[in-house]
């Protein structure tokens, strides 16, 4: 997987103590398979969401279109685990992690 190899090559050219910031789309909002629902159904507020997510851990590449207008692209589904695992292979360690 090419994100591994970028991580490896990363630790490789990193100063010790070096900082390494790197920043992804939360995995449960970019998957091609979600599904936004309201409960109850006709409530407007923002806190009764609830995104539903199919297949989060099948790791395949997957052709969406983001909005009606915009081209096809080639996604890569990857969990959190997938990167924070990818990461510590390398010897990298997570100082801080935070979710708007």
């Amino acid at each position: 997987d090419n994100y591994k190899s970028l991580f490896k090559q990363i630790s490789e050219v990193l100063k010790e103590k070096g900082t390494f910031v790197f920043s992804i789309t939360h995995p449960c909002f970019s998957v091609p398979t979600t599904i936004t629902v309201r409960i109850p159904k006709d409530s407007q507020r923002n806190e009764d969401k609830i995104r539903m997510v199919k297949n989060y851990f099948e790791k395949r590449p997957t052709l969406v279109q983001w909005n009606p207008d915009s081209v096809q692209l080639l996604y890569f589904q990857r969990t959190i685990g997938d990167y924070i695992n990818a990461l510590q292979k390398v010897n990298m360690v997570i100082t801080e992690m935070s979710e708007p």
